[in-house]
């Protein structure tokens, strides 16, 4: 059986495409974007921050960019902290 490569994302005219972003506090969104870079296509997750004006986001240092073929590893991990903090969260209610 062979192993799956990730398909190639279908990009927006731009280089950049936003997938999913929340706020961090007033000031902060965390993005989660696929882009290309050099002729390589990366997910990234970064924290951007708003101009005074309000109107206006850019990115910040504080993130990661990954290649695609870590996002099954990037999902493994992020299940496995859901995990923790659900059992955090159940002793936490019991009052252990």
């Amino acid at each position: 059986m062979q192993s799956q490569q990730p398909q190639q994302p279908q990009f927006q005219s731009q280089e950049t495409q936003l997938i999913h972003s929340f706020p961090r506090n007033v000031n902060e969104d965390v993005r989660f974007t696929l882009r290309k870079f050099k002729g390589k296509h990366y997910a990234d997750l970064r924290i951007w921050f708003r101009e005074e004006n309000g109107e206006t986001y850019h990115p910040t240092k504080k993130g990661v960019s990954v290649s695609l073929e870590f996002l099954p590893e990037i999902r493994r991990g992020v299940e496995k902290l859901l995990k923790a903090t659900e059992k955090t969260r159940m002793r936490e209610e019991v009052g252990a």
